[in-house]
C-alpha cells in the first residue's frame, strides 16, 4: 500500500510529501496567498466592465435587427478585404454580440439595472464614441 499525501486546500494529491508541502505553499486556495492588492483587482474587473457597458449600450440604443446584421458581417469578415481591427478582434466582437442576445432573452432589466447603477460613465463614454461621425478606413 503506498502512502500519499494531499494539499490542505485543494485536491493535489502526490506520493511525495516534500511536493506536497511545496504545493501548499504556492497553492492558489491557501489563504495566505489570497490576492488583496486593489489595484490588481481593479485591474482584473477593468474589461469586464468595459464589455458590460458595450453590451448595455447594444440593448439599449440597437435593434435585434441591427444585432444580427453585425454578426453576420463579423461571421464574413476573412483577414483579406476587411480591416485589421475588425479581423484581429472578430471573436472578442462575436462573443459581446451573441452575449448580448442572450441577455436580452433571460436577464434584460436584471443586467441593464445593474451596469447603469456601476458603470454610467462608461457607458456614456461608449456612447459617444459609437456616435461619432463616421470613421475613416
Amino acid at each position: 500500500m503506498k502512502q500519499v499525501y494531499k494539499c490542505e486546500f485543494c485536491e493535489e494529491i502526490s506520493e511525495d510529501k516534500e511536493t506536497i508541502l511545496k504545493h501548499e505553499k504556492e497553492c492558489g486556495s491557501n489563504p495566505k496567498n489570497k490576492i488583496t492588492n486593489e489595484m490588481v483587482l481593479k485591474l482584473s474587473r477593468i474589461y469586464e466592465h468595459f464589455e458590460d457597458s458595450l453590451i448595455y449600450v447594444l440593448l439599449q440604443d440597437y435593434t435585434k435587427k441591427d444585432i444580427d446584421f453585425y454578426i453576420d458581417e463579423f461571421d464574413r469578415a476573412q483577414n483579406n478585404n476587411c480591416p485589421a481591427s475588425i479581423f484581429e478582434n472578430k471573436r472578442e466582437l462575436d462573443n459581446i454580440l451573441r452575449r448580448r442576445t442572450q441577455i436580452d432573452r433571460e436577464c434584460r432589466t436584471w443586467f441593464e439595472n445593474l451596469t447603469k447603477r456601476d458603470n454610467p460613465e462608461l457607458i456614456s463614454a461608449i456612447r459617444s464614441y459609437l456616435k461619432e461621425p463616421e470613421y475613416r478606413i
